[in-house]
Order: structure tokens, then sequence, then C-alpha cells
């Protein structure tokens, strides 16, 4: 049993979006970048937290996914900011040991650990199996990762899920990204022929997707000094620009050259109608099909990849979908859990829903650190940060981090350079 714990989630170090990356170059000359505001935003959590612990030693520091960016990121500029931000974390004195479940945009990591984990101690034992998953009790150590930490510290790894208990409360953490039908598409496709039966299943069928989609793509993109992956990240975010549109429309007429014969496209109207009607309508279609399965809270699909009546249209179906398909033994009933995540970057505290047995789930979000909107305005949306405490009693004290220094994010933004280029790509007409 573990005597108390801090959880957060979504620093997504090495991205320039990130209120914690402390490491960054200039794309054209290469030269390091100044921004301080990381150091001083750690020294405030570190404040906070010595604050509501007395002073008292943590024993886990729960990293709850997307500590890492490689999406948005090179995976050296990453690993540089990690090491930095796991020093300070070191040099802190507040924690004890350190617990690592990898999210989508570092769930490389995760296959960087059994993948090694499988050749050092598994190549001569047949089978021919490695695990993909762990179960929510199991931890791994001994990783790579510890080269990242001062000498006499390690990692714990586990992923997807971490089952944490404290004064006899149970806590089941997980990053989030398998209550998002983006993030579980293959799944979601192939639901009619094949049955995800356990988390293992799951992990499977969609981690080539998650290896694909959030660390190939974004490695491929940052080439040399480039970061063209950005450039693609702010069409997406920027709603006044008609860059996306025009981005899709120009890979239609790539792959309509590719395809078709000068002399059948001259003469095939139809050929050449239909291909004017995709043009036209495809950005159209690709937004919201992307955007529709991409949000959480939006239609707030649930998890589970096989067929029932969904009990609602709401984020708390979503979770128990989840809890009940892959956390919860069989035949739970009239208890309470507590169920903590993260990749939406908006925090939800303490949520609360109960399901037919009878279950009741504390349901908690520890927000994110990512700056990539624009108000009205034109100005910068803070982030909604809010990591969390659990005290020696099992009960949980959220961190309002925004709320408690407003003033100072905004004053440090307005000096940042990276956050007004940021800024100035956001609002481009």
């Amino acid at each position: 049993m573990v005597r108390n714990a801090f959880i957060i989630s979504d620093i997504h170090l090495g991205a320039s979006t990130s209120l914690l990356t402390a490491i960054d170059y200039d794309n054209e000359t290469g030269k390091p970048i100044d921004r301080p505001l990381a150091q001083a935003l750690l020294e405030k959590l570190f404040a906070n937290i010595r604050e509501l612990t007395q002073g008292q030693p943590i024993q886990q520091c729960v990293l709850l996914g997307d500590i890492f960016d490689f999406s948005f990121a090179s995976y050296g500029l990453a690993m540089q900011n990690g090491r930095w931000f796991f020093e300070q974390l070191v040099a802190s004195g507040l924690f004890e040991e350190y617990i690592y479940i990898p999210g989508n945009h570092d769930h490389h990591l995760w296959q960087q650990i059994i993948e090694h984990y499988y050749l050092m101690t598994e190549l001569d034992k047949p089978p021919l199996t490695y695990p993909k998953t762990l179960p929510a009790n199991f931890v791994l150590n001994n990783t790579f990762l510890d080269k990242l930490l001062p000498d006499q510290y390690g990692f714990q790894v586990t992923y997807p899920n971490y089952e944490l208990s404290i004064n006899n409360h149970v806590f089941y953490l997980h990053h989030g990204h398998f209550l998002q039908k983006l993030y579980i598409a293959a799944s979601q496709f192939l639901e009619e022929a094949i049955y995800t039966k356990n988390i293992e299943d799951l992990e499977a069928l969609n981690a080539p997707f998650l290896e694909f989609g959030w660390y190939n793509i974004g490695q491929a993109y940052n080439i040399g000094k480039q970061k063209l992956i950005d450039k693609l990240y702010f069409m997406f975010k920027n709603n006044k620009t008609k860059a996306f549109d025009r981005l899709v429309k120009m890979m239609l007429e790539k792959i309509d050259q590719w395809n078709l014969e000068p002399s059948r496209k001259r003469w095939n109207l139809v050929g050449m109608a239909s291909d004017s009607l995709i043009k036209l309508v495809g950005p159209y279609i690709l937004k919201r099909l992307f955007f529709k399965q991409s949000r959480l809270y939006g239609k707030r699909q649930h998890a589970s990849t096989i067929r029932h009546t969904r009990l609602a249209q709401q984020l708390d179906t979503t979770v128990m979908n989840y809890m009940r398909q892959y956390l919860l033994p069989a035949n739970t009933h009239d208890t309470e859990c507590t169920f903590i995540f993260g990749h939406t970057h908006e925090p939800e505290i303490n949520f609360v829903c109960m399901d037919e047995n009878h279950i009741c789930y504390h349901i908690y979000n520890t927000g994110g650190w990512i700056v990539d909107r624009l108000d009205e305005s034109n100005q910068l949306i803070l982030p909604q940060m809010e990591p969390l405490y659990i005290s020696e009693d099992g009960s949980i004290h959220p961190i309002p981090f925004t709320e408690m220094h407003t003033e100072f994010i905004k004053e440090h933004l307005e000096s940042d350079s990276v956050f007004q280029e940021i800024k100035q790509a956001l609002s481009l007409d």
C-alpha cells in the first residue's frame, strides 16, 4: 500500500507549445532559445506542493502520460527536456519514487521498453511472445528511462493502467487515450469480427496506429531543423484560415494525377465531375470525420469495443464502460472506486456517477500544460493545469495551478518569443 502520491500529466516536453519545455532551438539558425518560464513554473509548483504537504515527502510521483511529446518534437529534443525535467523533480526532494504510465504522445517509450525487456529476458524462451500490456498492479523496473534520472533513482513503468491503493482506497489511473474512439480505431473498425476480451487485445489492435500516428509521422515531419508538423497543426487549430482546405485539395489533386492518365481525364466527363465534387466537399467531410472521432466530450463516445446499448452520451458512460470491460474484476458491485485520467487537457473534479451494479465512480482529470488556442480577442488561452495530490487518508486534493498563477503566466507569455510566434501562427487569416 502506498502512503501518498502526486499525479501530473500532459506536460508534452519538447513541444514548443508546452509551458514546461525549457530547452528549445531556433528552426533557422539552430541556436538555443531562452525559455525561463518552465523553470519559474516548476518552482511555483514545488512551492504549492510543499505548502499542501507541510514539507513532508511524497512517496510516489505518478507521471500519467504525454510527459514527452514525440509528435511535435524530435526524439532528441524531447529527451533533452525530459532529462532536465526529471533532474528538477529529484532536486526538489519532494518525491521518493517515480511511476511512469505512457500515453499516446509518448507511447513509443512503451514500445521500446517491452521490446528491450523481451530481447534481454525472453528471447531464448518459447513461445516467442512478449507482453503488450501489464496488469494494473504490475510494474517494470530497470528500464533505459532510469538513465534520465540522477544516480540512485529509477522509474517504475507500467501501461496502460495503474492501480494505486492508499489507506484502503483504490485509484485506477489511465492516461485517457483509450477512452476516445480515434485512438481505438482499429478495434472499432473490426468490432463485428473481433472481440477484444481484455486490454492486451485492445492494445494489440491499436498500438500500430498509435505508433504511426503519434510517433512515426511526428518524427518524419521533424526533418533537420524544420518543424513542419507545427505548421500543419496550427492549420487545424486556426478556425479563420482556409489553409486546411487548401492542403486537402492539394493532396486530392496529387492523388488524381497519380491515378488517372491524361487521356482518360480529358474525356471521362463523369470522372471529371466526380473529381470536382470530391475536391469541393472533401475537406469538409474529412474535417467532420476527423474532429468527430477525435473529440471525447462532443459525443462522449464509450471505449468498449463490444456492442451494447449506451446508457447515456456522457463522460460517465465512457469511463464506466472502460472500467467494466478492462479494469474492474468480474461481478464487481456495491463498491466505490476512483478513476483518474488526463489526455483531454480539461480538468474534471470529482465527477460522480453510478452504474446499474451500484458501483460509484469518482472521476478526476489532471488537465494539461499546452498553449495552443486563442480567445475571441486573439489572446492566448491559458491551459488548465490541475495536478492532484492524494494524502495519507486517501483524499484527493486538486492543485488549481492555473487559478493560482494566472497573472504570472500571462505576463511571462508576453515576453516569451516562442509563444508570441505561436500566437501569430494561430491568428493568421
